[in-house]
């Protein structure tokens, strides 16, 4: 039998669902904006000329955005956890 990984566990205990979905929103707001902006964004390269950032990399706003995202949900997690009766009760309800 396999032994889990803390990752493992915290998955199928339902942990980091806040992280989740700021996750999933964070993704969904950056791949807005990148859509939005991403016409304006033009680097100009020596050898090979103007190149759009938005063209080359296409998931770059929702790659960064859910990185932002999980960040936000993960400190927002963390502080939840260190309070007193609602850190307990999350442990309780979630792991």
């Amino acid at each position: 039998m396999k032994e889990l990984s803390i990752n493992e566990i915290e998955t199928i205990s339902g942990a980091g669902f806040i992280k989740d979905g700021f996750s999933s929103l964070g993704g969904k707001i950056g791949d807005f904006a990148f859509k939005q902006f991403g016409e304006h964004m033009n680097v100009k390269v020596p050898i090979l000329g103007s190149i759009n950032i938005a063209t080359k990399f296409p998931g770059l706003g929702k790659d960064v955005g859910s990185q932002i995202g999980e960040s936000i949900g993960n400190k927002i997690e963390t502080n939840l956890s260190g309070l007193p009766i609602i850190g307990g009760l999350f442990k309780g309800i979630f792991g």
